[in-house]
């Protein structure tokens, strides 16, 4: 089964690097998952996100507000 997952993130890289993992797990599914950032405000949030990305070969949208 192939399936595409859009995780919105704000300010929250944990919470999404835990929702990437356990997607990463699911047996049986093709997922695709791409990683929407809703312009958040700490400076270290798209770098951390960006190591997510590449970790799990996602795709990273980059929002120019929320």
């Amino acid at each position: 089964m192939k399936v595409t997952t859009v995780i919105l993130n704000y300010n929250s890289w944990e919470d999404t690097e835990k929702c990437v993992s356990d997607l990463d797990c699911q047996k049986g599914i093709n997922n695709s998952i791409v990683l929407v950032d809703n312009h958040s405000t700490n400076k270290n949030e798209v770098l951390n996100l960006e190591k997510i990305v590449e970790c799990h070969s996602i795709k990273l949208l980059l929002a120019d507000s929320n």
